[in-house]
């Protein structure tokens, strides 16, 4: 397999992630998604809209990616994301935190060191498609 396959697999994965995390947060509800963002207690104030513009930056970033539309600034955005989510779960987590993720996998996953290891995977493939697209 040559590396274009990879970073084409790694980008088209990461968009598909992203893609089905956004659309099963508007599964679920936005109230839904902001009331899982609530529980985090981090944010002192505008969850709701934390959680409108979290939704549509996965899904324009899951979109942009699988159709390698602005797929650098699109890794850039999603990697943020990712970091951002993970950071949080490592918060709650610290603080002894036990309770639904928001990750929008349909079911109410806890949150959990895992979520944080599965947030590196993306992560790594995001960094992969990053770099690939500034190279390139």
């Amino acid at each position: 397999m040559d590396l274009v396959t990879v970073v084409t697999i790694a980008r088209m994965t990461a968009g598909g992630v992203l893609l089905f995390a956004g659309l099963m947060k508007l599964r679920i509800g936005l109230d839904a998604f902001a009331a899982a963002v609530r529980a985090f207690r981090i944010l002192p104030f505008g969850v709701g809209a934390f959680a409108r513009v979290v939704v549509t930056l996965e899904l324009v970033t899951g979109a942009a990616l699988v159709l390698h539309l602005s797929a650098q600034t699109a890794s850039a955005v999603a990697l943020a994301l990712v970091v951002l989510f993970s950071a949080a779960l490592g918060i709650a987590l610290r603080r002894g935190q036990r309770h639904g993720c928001g990750c929008g996998s349909g079911s109410i996953r806890s949150i959990s060191y895992r979520l944080i290891a599965r947030n590196g995977v993306l992560a790594a493939l995001l960094v992969t498609t990053l770099v690939w697209e500034g190279i390139r």
